[in-house]
């Protein structure tokens, strides 16, 4: 398995950028380098749990089910993580005192 299997960068991707790509390479980086994070969740979530092979079983057998469910996870936190710190319009109104 080589660098490009793995995600990384090479020296030849890095002598190809053009004027301008700087922020288009981080930006490829970043999202392989969350993608990463979010792999290695799901798995260290396997290895606590143990799951036999039946379990393991169930879990496949039901993979839409499972692929939905770290999607909408998976968006809910990156859409609360990439926002921290940032003030976000919202139409929901809030009493006073609570």
């Amino acid at each position: 398995m080589g660098p490009k299997d793995l995600g990384e960068a090479t020296s030849n991707d890095v002598n190809h950028k053009e004027d301008g790509d700087d922020d288009s390479v981080d930006h490829v980086r970043s999202e392989k380098q969350i993608v990463r994070f979010g792999s290695d969740a799901v798995e260290a979530a396997l290895k606590s749990l143990a799951l036999d092979k039946d379990g393991a079983q169930r879990v496949i057998e039901h993979g839409d089910e499972f692929a939905s469910e770290i999607r909408n996870a998976a968006h809910a936190v990156l859409q609360n993580l990439s926002l921290k710190g940032e003030e976000v319009s919202s139409n929901l109104y809030i009493p006073r005192g609570l």
